[in-house]
């Protein structure tokens, strides 16, 4: 089920970049997949990266964020249906850099919401 997502994703992204390609935006993915996801991703122009070596070392995970352009985020299933108000760490670390964040609604924005830096979808 996870991988058909990722999949999904990628499949959108290559049909996005073929409808236009004014601006380069580079994607990534900091997560664990098998090596058909991994393949479909790249061949898409999206690049993998290993986040357990991100993450290990808090000045990289710092570097990390501070380097990139945003956060977008899937909440998983348990925090999205009974609307717990979950919000992630890493998101967080992304405000926190000043960087802005796309993220699944699971009932946070009854505590937060500002419209400029961070997004529910």
């Amino acid at each position: 089920m996870r991988n058909s997502f990722w999949l999904f994703l990628a499949q959108k992204r290559s049909e996005d970049r073929k409808k236009r390609d004014q601006r380069k935006v580079h994607f990534e993915l900091a997560a664990g997949v098998d090596e058909e996801v991994r393949r479909h991703l790249v061949e898409n122009s999206w690049q993998q990266i290993n986040s357990v070596k991100v993450s290990k070392d808090p000045d990289n995970y710092k570097q990390y964020i501070q380097q990139s352009r945003g956060e977008f985020t899937v909440a998983r299933d348990q925090y999205v249906r009974p609307n717990t108000g979950w919000f992630s760490d890493r998101s967080v670390c992304y405000l926190a850099a000043g960087r802005p964040v796309i993220t699944q609604e699971t009932g946070f924005s009854k505590f937060f919401t500002d419209g400029k830096r961070i997004v529910f979808i």
